[in-house]
Order: C-alpha cells, then structure tokens, then sequence
C-alpha cells in the first residue's frame, strides 16, 4: 500500500523543481522506510506515465516509426541509489580520526602555551643569549 503522504510530498518536491532522487532522499533520511518511498516513487511515475499516454492518444498518431516490439522487455528503472551508498567509508574514517587527533593535540598545545607562557618565555630567553 502506497502512502499518500509520501506520494503528495514527491509531486511537492517535484513541483518545487527538486529531482525525485533527492526527495526520495529526504524521505529516507527523515525515518520512512526504502520500500514505502520507493512504492510511492513508482506510484508516481506510473501516474506520469498514464497522463502522458492520454496525451499522446488525444494527439493522434505519430509520425515517426515505431521500432519497438511489443515483446520487449522494458527494463525496470531504478528509483534510487541511497541503498548503495556507504556513508562512512573505512578511508574516510581514518582520515576523520587523524584530523580529530591533530586538532586535539594543536589545541593542547595551544592551551599549554597559554598556561606556562613565564616559563616558556624563560626558557627561549634563555636559548637565546
């Protein structure tokens, strides 16, 4: 069963000039589970689909050839990619725990020169001559 919330806010998104992609999303990421969008998404289309068939009927015939078989399969599109996607790649989590390790040890620093700033100031004073 289609959820119509989910459906009127696709034609929303839609409407708004977004891509179905990144509404789909949106939905995702604010806790709707893949296969309800997914369903709501293929709705959709299949509405789209429909309304531009009635279209194509009112206009008659066309002119160009028509070089599709009745038999062929039309491959089914994919409605989304977000099911793929690894958000935390083992790369980035390395490099998100360097960055993290150096910020707190720039920050140590900066603190313990702030703290010990006489003796620190002695201590160059004293390289110096």
């Amino acid at each position: 069963m289609v959820k119509e919330e989910i459906v009127e806010g696709l034609k929303s998104a839609l409407a708004r000039g977004e891509s179905l992609e990144k509404a789909m999303e949106s939905f995702y990421n604010a806790g709707y589970e893949r296969e309800e969008i997914e369903d709501a998404a293929r709705s959709l289309q299949s509405d789209n689909e429909e309304k531009n068939q009635d279209i194509e009927d009112a206009e008659g015939p066309n002119n160009t050839p028509d070089n599709t078989d009745a038999n062929t399969p039309v491959p089914s599109q994919k409605v989304s990619r977000y099911e793929y996607s690894e958000p935390w790649s083992t790369k980035r989590k390395i490099f998100l725990i360097l960055v993290i390790t150096l910020m707190i040890i720039i920050i140590g620093a900066i603190v313990g020169m702030f703290l010990f700033r006489d003796e620190l100031m002695n201590y160059l004073n004293n390289f110096i001559k």
